[in-house]
This record gives structure tokens, C-alpha cells and sequence, in this order.
């Protein structure tokens, strides 16, 4: 019985191949199986132990399976794959590059430019060389009647066409045909014996498409073989890694998460930005329901139509008048007025326009705002006047029409309701006017705070007692109905070019700026605190629809899923300074803008470029750090990484699923800690990493469902140019007199002391410096009533200090007690353990290093004249890991040890002369090992992606039931 068992995987998704109904998914080391019909997962198989998928292959009855990865492969039955007898080969010494399963043979194309065929058994009949003796990084096999071609992509910008039945005694075959034109590595190559195209794509950011005059054989057999190129695409803005041909089209993904989709001829039939930027390794189709499966680096898996179905519209007023405003109606219908004050009425089902009024008064200056409804829309002027339209059956009707008292220019309109509306007008006077039977009433003025530009830019209600606006120079402003003065101000909530849009979800306020900022504030008791805030891949953000964001990137009309984060849609339209509107149902949305004087009008069928997710993808490059606990009967992943994000994640209760619940984008740059601590009834998250930023987090339950994350608080010092690439590598959470201090270790060599003080914010106490070399990892503990701290940096050295002393005032300069050297280089994870044993306390320290070193250390803390540190034996492994080991951890007499080499290993220890024996192994997928965390008795490995292995052996299992240790 094995002592590990996977329970769940999420990583780079390196294969994907559809089988009839079926979306074989490689995933790591585990086959995943989703049904393509109804979009759901049916069940997974493990394949190999700590080595990804690379290709899966049918044989033509598809009722069995090969599948490789790296050297090995494996043939099972499907589509019971849960039920098949397993074959592996692991002699194969060469990686293998592509695969294809015969009935009774099996051919293997290896990265030696070698083809390897096998019998039904896995045995190695023969193999045939290329003449052309180089590295591969790609190989296609054609199969033809029992005829075999092979396609290879060199490191030298060729592809090489050989064919392995003709080859000499020494079994070498000839290269009947170099196709060149690529100026880098050939990453992928794909070929479809129907059309006679082969499709080849490089890292020079190019796809060709190759043209044979007849079939492949039959081409080769000819002494002129024929093959130019069809054509040559560019659009990728970084390596392309896959290609795939079919009947009328061709696809390409690539490094810069981006899949387009050609036609034969080199047209761009559509661009499929996917996976938040991550790589996309893995990419299939399925002809029949025109649908594309991408799957990225960040373990994300989406299904997307081929065709997008947008209709693309120009219309032009009657007598080319030249429109300056526009905006939708419920009906799909368009309003607008022109720069000569006359208001059309645009029929969608007719296709035609209608002139509804002469407007002399607008003529020369207008807004036009619809409301949240889209049944009306307002026209204001210079003069304070306001004309109110309704839609009705097709039709428009003016409503009301209305005069401001002081009959001057209104700056800004703002629907707050479908009733309720806000205008701002000279001086920073605010009128708030309700609509009744068909009468504007005014409810109340208000005072907007003197600025360089005094006029509001969003606006919404509250509740029925609180509105709240923001204004041009980026700030907010909350007011009361019954005080005609701010009752709160949150200054620079976004830079000098405004709000551009406020919004309600439940208690939680949303603003948007032309700064690329969203940030999200709380409600509580009337007051607005901010919650966290996240940096969008654009600057101009106009609106927010639930996940939707509108905006424009440069010249460009965005809609990008917040979510997702990634762009659905995408329109050259010149700018956001210009008219546009937006309306959306559940299966379509439209949007229309001025340009040229004319409006541009899209219809988009929302169903075509919104994908599916199948699964939903992690952290887009390596996490650094991760924690797992359990918080309210759930459990809780929060890790953090290279993309800078903070990802909160559950776990189901059998740990097979995962859910995203937050995405939290505020870091300035790459997080490398990230600790939690149970403190006045909350539960706090802190984080940390590049630009010595510090963030705190609280997390909170919301009715049981789900939790909220706030920003409580974020440290950042503003450096000079030699302290500017500072980092914070790791956090050690004290709780001293009732006070909350947090120690943090610098790459400069520093100790930074904080405290949260009682509004939680972070405030620094001082700065202690060690010497200048990076301090990696800092922890601490009590012992015999004396709190030690312990750093570990790149010199090998253990370091201890007292905490008492540390926090001393009026104390220039502060020495460490004592230091241990433990390793030749740097140490990047530690973890110890206190034990008593005849009526004395003892200190084992576990740390891992660079130096591929295991250290056990026993150490005997006294306080005669001072701390004192004593090593009274140790334990050294080398040999265990064949790179760094990035994490350990101690549980009653085991420990566990984490390494870059994908090795988990497990060792039993005794206390009196350390005597350590290893006991098993587990081999991951996950690659660049980071680290590792416990929860319950399942531990989860972090690096690039996550795998959660439950612990199967009962002496192991009951360490877990014992929470001193977790």
C-alpha cells in the first residue's frame, strides 16, 4: 500500500487531446477526463509519479491509450481507464518528443532524432537514426499504410522530413527534405494528411504552413520533392509553443498567453487571449462543435467557440448630421443628439431613424446620461436645464422638462436610481432631484469641497440616508441626505484624471479610476473603509458590470473579466474621449461609440467569447508562499508569488476540489511570505515580498457561505536607489504585553521591528542590522520563559537573539546572543522542535539549504550569565536530495523535506543521539518546490502549482490528530 496518496493536482496543463466526447487532459502526473457535451469532470487516472503528461495517442478502435511523458510511457485501456491494465516501460533512456499507437506496435520519435518502435509488449524491436545527428525540441509521426514519416524541429530552425523504412545497415535514414524559413528552435509541428499541410512554429514568434503537391509518401518517393510554404503568420508577441492544422484552419498558442486562429491563407480568423497571461502549452479542437480547449501554466483549462459571432454596424444620421451624444435603451434602440441639439431615435428592428425633437437650447453644449434601467435618459444644458425622455413601446416621449434655480451650466449628470439623479453645477453645488408622476422634485443642495476642477465624475446611492461621489481631482466624498457638508472625505482614492465610476455589491463599494486602479471599500456603520485594491493591465477603466470591467486600452474599447482577467472583447475604436454606451442581457451585449461622425454599433453574441471553465486556473508563475489552515469548519489555502497576487482558495472537506474566492492584486511586486495569526477575533493574513512592502489583511466570515478579505493596512517605504530592490524574504508574528510585533527579515541584512497598533496599522520600530547578507528566514519560540529569535541567512549561520532585548528603548546597538554555523551556503528553510526528557528542555532544529543539506541539531539553551547555546550532537544528510531543499517540518519523531528535485521525503528520528532513518518518498509534478504546508493530515506542496497528497500510513496519521503540531 502506498504510503501517499494524490488527492488533488494543479499545475501546467501540457496536453489535451479530444476523444469523441471526451477532453483528455494531461495534468502533471495524472490523466484528467471531462465530458465535452456537458462540460464536466468524469474522472482522473494517475499515470506517473513526478513526471508530467506530455502526449496522449489512441490507436484507430480508441480503445486503448498511450500515453508519455519525459522517458516513460504507459498504454491503458478507455475509456475505462480506471479499470485497464497498466503497461509501463521506463527503459526508454531518451525523452520522448511525439507517439503513435498501432495495433500491435508502438513507435516512439525521442529527442536524439531517433525512432524507436516497440512491440505490443513494450519491447524495443528497433531503431533508426537520422542522419542528421542534433537535439530536437519537437517531432511529429505520420502514419500512412503501415507507412512511417517523421518531422523533426531542430535547434538549427529546420524541420527535417525522414522516413525511417529507408535507412542503410548501420540504420541510419536519410533527411529526404529540409524545410527552412523559421529563424529560431521549432517548438511545435503539426501535419493533416487530408489537406497535405504541415504547420510549424518557432520561437522567431512565426507559424509557416508547408504545402504538398500530393501525399506524403508518394512525395517523398519523387527525386524533386515539392513542399512550399502556404503561408507565414506573425502576431504573437512572444514564443509560440503550439500549432495545431485542421480542414479550413489553423491554431497557435503561445508564451504570450494569446491563441489565435488562421485560415489557410494567413487571415486572423479570431484572438483568444486566455489564462491571465500564463503560457499556453496545451491546445485541441473539436470540429464538429467548433469548439477550442486551451489549457495554460496556470493550470486553467477553457472552452472557447472558434467563431465569434459579432456583427459589426455603421450608422449615419439622416443628412450626415454629425452626433455628439448617444446612448442605448432597453430595446436595443439608440438615442442620440446631434451637435445642432436634434434628438434621433434609432429602431433596431426597423433599422431605422427617427427625428424626435429641435432642441435650440442644446446646440452648443449637451450631456446625455441614461438610467441604470435604460427606460429613460436625460439631456442637460448650459443654462441648468434638464429634459427627461422615456422609452414607451418603441417610442420616445419627453416627460418633463426642468430649470435649475441658479440656470447655470450642469458639469456632470449621474442616474442614481431609475428615479433619482445628482448634478453638479458652478462653484461645487450639488442638487439631488426625484422624479414623481412625471415632476422633478428637489430633495436637497450640497456643498462639494473647493478643488482646482469642482465638478462630480460617478456618483451612487448607499442607502436611502447616504450618497457618495467622486470627483475630478480622484477624490471621494460621502454625504448624508441631511447634511449639506461631506460627512467623510477619502482623499486620492485615484490619481488627477477622476472617478470614473462608482458602484454598489451588497456592502462593498467599487471605484474605478483612469489610473488602472480598482479599489473596493467596506461600509460599515456609514463609514467607508478601504478594503483592498487592484491594478487592472489598462488604465482607462469606465465601468463595472458584475465581473465585467469596460474600458480602453490606448485605442482600443475593452470588456475584460475580472475574474477571468483576461480580454473577452476587443475594438479599435480611437479613445474613451469620445460618446459611447454599453447595454448587455444574458446572451448579448452591444456597444456603440463615435467615430468619424458616424456611430459604430457592435452586436455581440456573449456566448462566443465568453469561454467555459472547466478549471479554474491558479497562480500564473511560481508561488513562493503558501499557508493552509482551517478557519470556521472550512479550509483555507492563502498563497502568494511571482505574479504578485494573493490567492485565497478552499478546500473541499476531502480535499479533491478548489475554489477561488479572492484574487488580490495590491502588491507592488513578487510575495514572498505570507503568515496568519488568530488576533482580537480576527483572522489576520500578513504578507510581504519586493519593495519591502508589508501588507495586512483581514479575513472575515460572511452568513457561513464565504469569507471577505479587507486591506487593513499596507507598509511601503519609499528607498533610495541602493535600498530600492530591497526585499522582504520571511515574517516572524510575536505577541509581547498584548502587543502584536512583527519581525521582518530583509535581503539587506536588516531586522525590521513593527507593531500593529490599536487602528492596525503597521508602524515600524526600528531597524537591526546583522551584517550584509541576505537574511532568508526568521522564526522564533519561547524557552524557559526567555522569547529567542532566530534568523538564517546566505552565510550558513544560525542566528539567535533575545526578543526582550530587541525590544528595549533607548538602545543603539543590538547584538545577537549567539550563532551556529550549519550550512557551506544559504539556508532557505528551518523548523525546530522542543522536548523534555529527564526533567531537562532541549531544542531540535531542522534547516535545509542550498547546499542540497539536511541538518538535525540539538541544542541545550542555559541562562547563568547570559543565554547560552550549546550543540550537543547533530545529524547531516547530503545524499537524500540532488538540489536545494526549500522546506521541513518536524512532527513528534519524524520530519518531512521538500526539494527542488520534486522529492518529498519522510525520515524517523530519536532524540538522544539523533539518530535519523529515512523512510520513504513521495514524487511530485510540481516543479521549482518551494515549499510545503500541513492541514489536517493532508500536506500541500507549492512551487509551480499545488498538490495535496493525503498521508495513508495509520503511524503517520495519528501525528496529525495532535494540533500542537500543525
Amino acid at each position: 500500500m502506498s504510503v501517499f496518496k494524490n488527492k488533488l493536482i494543479r499545475t501546467d496543463v501540457t496536453y489535451l487531446k479530444i476523444v469523441n466526447d471526451y477532453i483528455l487532459t494531461g495534468i502533471g502526473g495524472d490523466l484528467q477526463i471531462f465530458s465535452l457535451s456537458n462540460e464536466m469532470f468524469i474522472t482522473k487516472v494517475k499515470i506517473f509519479s513526478g513526471q508530467k503528461i506530455y502526449g496522449v495517442e489512441t490507436n484507430k478502435s480508441k480503445n486503448k491509450l498511450l500515453v508519455y511523458g519525459g522517458m516513460y510511457i504507459k498504454v491503458i485501456d478507455f475509456p475505462n481507464v480506471n479499470n485497464s491494465k497498466e503497461h509501463l516501460m521506463s527503459s526508454v533512456k531518451e525523452w520522448i518528443l511525439d507517439a503513435k499507437l498501432l495495433d500491435n506496435k508502438l513507435c516512439l520519435a525521442t529527442m536524439n532524432n531517433k525512432l524507436l518502435i516497440l512491440s505490443s509488449n513494450l519491447d524495443v524491436e528497433k531503431e533508426v537514426l537520422c542522419e542528421e545527428r542534433c537535439i530536437l525540441y519537437s517531432a511529429f509521426i505520420s502514419i500512412n499504410k503501415n507507412e512511417i514519416v517523421v518531422m523533426s524541429g531542430t535547434v538549427f530552425s529546420e524541420v527535417l522530413i525522414w522516413w525511417p523504412t529507408k535507412y542503410d545497415n548501420n540504420g541510419i535514414s536519410p533527411v529526404l527534405k529540409k524545410l527552412t524559413g523559421h529563424k529560431g528552435v521549432i517548438f511545435s509541428i503539426d501535419y493533416h494528411a487530408e489537406t497535405g499541410v504541415i504547420c510549424s512554429c518557432s520561437d522567431d514568434r512565426s507559424a509557416i504552413l508547408w504545402k504538398l503537391k500530393s501525399d506524403i509518401t508518394q512525395e517523398l518517393k519523387k527525386s524533386n520533392i515539392d513542399i512550399s510554404i502556404l503561408t507565414q503568420v506573425h502576431g504573437h508577441s512572444s514564443r509560440i509553443f503550439r500549432c495545431k492544422v485542421f480542414h479550413d484552419f489553423f491554431i497557435t498558442g503561445g508564451e504570450d498567453s494569446l491563441v489565435f486562429i488562421w485560415s489557410h491563407s494567413g487571415d486572423l480568423i479570431r484572438k483568444i487571449e486566455a489564462h491571465q497571461g500564463s503560457s499556453i502549452w496545451a491546445i485541441d479542437v473539436d470540429e464538429g462543435t467548433k469548439q477550442i480547449v486551451i489549457g495554460g501554466s496556470n493550470s486553467g483549462l477553457s472552452l472557447f467557440p472558434i467563431n465569434s459571432d459579432i456583427e459589426n454596424l455603421k450608422l449615419s444620421l439622416p443628412k450626415l448630421e454629425p452626433p455628439n451624444s448617444i446612448c442605448f435603451m432597453s430595446n436595443n434602440n439608440i438615442a442620440s443628439i446631434t451637435e445642432n441639439g436634434n434628438l434621433y431615435y434609432y429602431l433596431d428592428k426597423s433599422k431605422s431613424w427617427f427625428l424626435v425633437e429641435k432642441h435650440e437650447e442644446l446646440k452648443y453644449y449637451c450631456l446625455m446620461q441614461s438610467s441604470k434601467c435604460k427606460k429613460l435618459f436625460a439631456l442637460a444644458g448650459y443654462k441648468g436645464q434638464i429634459f427627461l425622455y422615456k422609452e414607451d413601446s418603441n417610442n420616445l416621449k419627453l416627460i418633463c422638462k426642468y430649470i435649475t434655480l441658479r440656470e447655470s451650466r450642469i458639469y456632470s449628470f449621474h442616474w442614481l436610481t431609475c428615479n433619482t439623479f445628482l448634478i453638479c453645477q458652478d462653484n461645487g453645488i450639488l442638487l439631488l432631484l426625484f422624479l414623481h408622476k412625471n415632476n422633478i422634485n428637489l430633495i436637497s443642495t450640497y456643498n462639494l469641497p473647493q478643488s482646482k476642477e469642482r465638478w462630480t465624475t460617478s456618483a451612487t446611492f448607499f442607502n436611502k440616508e447616504l450618497f457618495i461621489v467622486g470627483d475630478r481631482k480622484g477624490h471621494l466624498y460621502v454625504y448624508s441626505i441631511s447634511n449639506k457638508e461631506p460627512i467623510q472625505i477619502i482623499k486620492r482614492v485615484h490619481n488627477h484624471l477622476g472617478v470614473t465610476h462608482l458602484s454598489l455589491d451588497k456592502n462593498q463599494l467599487n471605484s474605478l479610476g483612469r489610473n488602472g486602479i480598482l479599489r473596493t471599500f467596506n461600509i460599515q456603520n456609514n463609514v467607508v473603509k478601504v478594503a483592498a485594491s487592484n491594478k487592472l493591465p489598462f488604465l482607462w477603466l469606465a465601468k463595472i458590470l458584475n465581473n465585467l470591467i469596460i474600458g480602453f486600452s490606448g485605442n482600443n474599447f475593452v470588456i475584460w473579466d475580472y475574474k477571468l482577467r483576461s480580454i473577452l472583447f476587443e475594438k479599435e475604436c480611437g479613445g474613451g474621449h469620445r460618446s459611447w454606451d454599453f447595454i448587455k442581457t444574458s446572451n448579448n451585449c452591444n456597444v456603440a461609440y463615435v467615430k468619424d461622425k458616424i456611430i459604430h454599433c457592435v452586436k455581440i453574441d456573449w456566448n462566443s467569447v465568453c469561454p467555459k471553465e472547466l478549471i479554474e486556473g491558479l497562480h500564473v508563475n511560481q508561488i513562493n508562499s503558501l499557508v493552509a489552515f482551517n478557519y470556521m469548519n472550512k479550509k483555507y489555502l492563502v498563497s502568494g508569488g511571482e505574479d504578485t497576487t494573493i490567492q485565497i482558495n478552499e478546500l473541499n472537506n476531502n480535499c479533491t476540489l478548489i475554489k477561488k474566492l479572492h484574487n488580490l492584486k495590491s502588491h507592488l511586486s513578487n510575495v514572498r511570505t505570507i503568515k496568519h495569526v488568530l488576533w482580537k477575533n480576527q483572522k489576520l493574513i500578513f504578507s510581504a515580498g519586493g519593495r519591502a512592502q508589508i501588507i495586512l489583511w483581514a479575513i472575515k466570515n460572511e452568513n457561513n457561505d464565504c469569507i471577505s478579505c479587507n486591506e487593513f493596512c499596507s507598509y511601503y517605504e519609499s528607498m533610495n536607489t541602493d535600498d530600492a530592490e530591497m526585499r522582504i524574504m520571511d515574517l516572524y508574528l510575536h505577541i509581547h504585553n498584548e502587543k502584536l510585533y512583527i519581525f521582518a527579515a530583509c535581503s539587506n541584512g536588516f531586522i525590521k521591528i513593527f507593531y500593529l497598533d490599536d487602528s492596525n496599522k503597521i508602524i515600524l520600530k526600528e531597524n537591526v542590522f546583522y551584517k550584509l547578507k541576505c537574511i532568508t528566514k526568521i522564526i522564533g519560540f519561547n524557552f524557559d520563559k526567555h522569547s529567542i529569535l532566530v534568523t538564517l541567512a546566505t552565510d550558513g549561520f544560525l542566528i539567535f537573539w533575545d526578543i526582550k532585548k530587541l525590544l528595549e528603548e533607548n538602545v543603539q546597538e543590538k547584538y545577537p546572543v549567539q550563532s551556529i554555523k550549519c550550512h557551506q551556503s544559504g539556508i532557505n528553510s528551518v523548523d525546530h522542535k522542543i522536548y523534555k526528557s529527564n526533567n531537562e528542555s532541549y531544542v531540535i532544529f531542522l534547516t535545509g539549504g542550498d547546499d542540497n543539506l539536511i541538518a538535525l541539531n540539538k541544542l541545550k539553551i542555559t541562562n547563568i550569565n547570559g543565554l547560552k547555546i550549546d550543540v550537543l550532537c547533530n545529524y547531516t544528510n547530503s545524499g537524500v536530495h540532488c538540489s536545494q531543499i526549500t522546506g521541513t517540518k518536524i512532527l513528534d519523531n519524524y520530519f518531512f523535506t521538500v526539494s527542488i528535485d520534486q522529492r518529498l521525503c519522510v525520515f524517523e528520528w530519536t532524540s538522544k543521539k539523533l539518530e535519523c532513518n529515512f523512510c520513504t518518498l513521495y514524487k511530485t509534478a510540481i516543479s521549482d518546490v518551494q515549499g510545503f504546508d500541513f492541514i489536517d493530515n493532508k500536506i500541500v506542496i507549492f512551487g509551480n502549482g499545488v498538490d495535496v497528497i493525503k498521508c495513508m500510513f495509520k503511524s503517520y496519521m495519528c501525528l496529525f490528530k495532535n494540533p500542537n503540531y500543525l
